[in-house]
């Protein structure tokens, strides 16, 4: 696995961790060094992909709206 794809599989965690945690204690209550837990990395890992809590919830919405990115192709064919 090269370096590239670790990073794109924890930016994919810590969304994935987020979403959880919004979803679970809501935006005010959730902490980034529950949502850095949840993916399994530290608070360095999260900060380098995201500048602060705003960024990751606005990468959350944007996986939301398009979930089905990457997959739906052959689903369409």
């Amino acid at each position: 696995m090269t370096e590239q794809d670790r990073a794109v599989r924890t930016r994919l965690a810590l969304i994935r961790s987020a979403a959880e945690q919004f979803e679970a204690r809501g935006y005010f209550r959730a902490g980034l060094a529950e949502i850095s837990a949840g993916a399994g990395v530290g608070s360095g890992a999260l900060h380098f992909h995201f500048a602060n809590k705003d960024a990751v919830a606005e990468a959350v919405e944007q996986a939301a709206e398009s979930p089905a990115r990457g997959r739906g192709r052959s689903s369409r064919r």
